[in-house]
């Protein structure tokens, strides 16, 4: 309880010490992914990713373990190793559509957005009702070039959520790039 109040107050340096002590006592791979997170966050980044790697290695398999991991390597630039550790956690849990909308996140800032608009559509039609999805996935598609997709794909989303500004700036930007200038406009102007 302590390190959780810690690190909601942004006091991740602090929260190192209790999260040790839980850590020692027992294998928890709850504790042991917080703790590996706050040392990434405390600049211990290589500790931090080691602890990491070592809770994501147990079974039975933690699957937050697997997305901490991926998303510090991440930040530390290492998309490809982070596109491989969640296709490991994929592998242990096939249907996880968070895993495949992570995936699908991490194909698109490692510059792969065909194989990611794959991915995410997967994700889309297993869980239709998430506006993230739908919105991860017309920014696929709109850096594919396939601005009707993703004018459709950003529309759905905002069917899910209307007051999504950025869905919305997303959708006249693929309206413009259709030809569609007072369509484009009339988004635009929605958001404002």
């Amino acid at each position: 309880i302590l390190a959780h109040a810690l690190l909601g107050q942004d006091r991740t340096a602090e929260a190192i010490a209790p999260l040790e002590r839980m850590a020692r006592r027992g294998h928890d791979a709850e504790i042991e992914t917080l703790l590996g997170a706050a040392l990434c966050n405390s600049a211990q980044r290589a500790a931090g990713i080691a602890r990491l790697r070592e809770t994501a290695a147990r079974r039975p398999a933690y699957l937050p373990a697997f997305q901490e991991l991926a998303g510090q390597l991440a930040k530390a630039g290492q998309f490809d190793e982070a596109v491989g550790i969640i296709e490991q956690a994929l592998a242990l849990a096939p249907d996880s559509i968070d895993l495949k909308f992570d995936l699908g996140k991490l194909l698109i800032q490692n510059n792969a957005p065909a194989r990611a608009s794959q991915i995410l559509a997967a994700a889309r039609d297993a869980a239709p009702g998430r506006s993230d999805i739908h919105a991860e996935l017309g920014r696929a598609l709109l850096l594919t070039g396939d601005y009707a997709a993703a004018a459709d794909a950003y529309r759905h989303a905002l069917a899910l959520r209307p007051d999504d500004a950025l869905a919305r700036a997303n959708l006249a930007a693929c309206l413009l790039e259709m030809g569609k200038r007072d369509d484009a406009e009339a988004a635009l102007r929605t958001i404002v």
